[in-house]
């Protein structure tokens, strides 16, 4: 059951991952987590189990719950941004990512780009990181914002990187010639 359940949690966070629209999120929610939902006919098989495994397996039960929702309420939100976005007479839209809740989980942060590349057309896209030490929401280490800037730089959807002095330190130069 055990592994029942960490399949559930990996296959039904990528499908909502590469949902591309708010109604197949919605339909997705009803797969996993509806009455008739994976998670519930997982649930049902919890009276063949010991008396000891099943408070392990419920608790495993309400974290992929959790996960599946957290999942589905973020990409719910990214796409509604996007759409959002995408009908603004704006030419550039900043995407402050330390106000993400996936902040340093960089393969979220790769799909949310790809998300809003699409989503905003011909819009610049700019990404912005401001940790902790410069009033951001997110603290991270030198070598962590580095890492953040080249993911950002590999994914290709950013028009624009800010990228903050201080912060990259001597790798100002070497992180500028990357960008070109």
């Amino acid at each position: 059951m055990k592994e029942l359940m960490q399949g559930l949690r990996d296959s039904s966070i990528k499908a909502i991952l590469e949902a591309d629209d708010i109604e197949l999120l919605e339909s997705l929610r009803v797969k996993y987590l509806g009455k008739k939902g994976e998670l519930t006919g997982i649930l049902r098989q919890m009276g063949k189990l010991s008396a000891e495994e099943r408070p392990v397996m419920g608790q495993m039960a309400n974290e992929v719950r959790a996960a599946v929702e957290k999942a589905i309420e973020a990409q719910s939100a990214i796409l509604e941004k996007a759409a959002e976005f995408s009908t603004l007479r704006a030419d550039c839209v900043e995407w402050r990512i330390d106000c993400f809740e996936g902040a340093k989980d960089y393969p979220a942060i790769v799909h949310c780009a790809a998300k809003l590349r699409v989503a905003l057309k011909d819009k610049l896209l700019l990404f912005t990181f401001r940790t902790k030490a410069e009033g951001g929401k997110v603290a991270l280490a030198h070598e962590e914002y580095l890492h953040f800037i080249r993911t950002v730089l590999a994914t290709d959807c950013a028009d624009l990187i800010d990228i903050e002095f201080f912060t990259a330190g001597a790798e100002l130069p070497a992180l500028i010639e990357e960008a070109r």
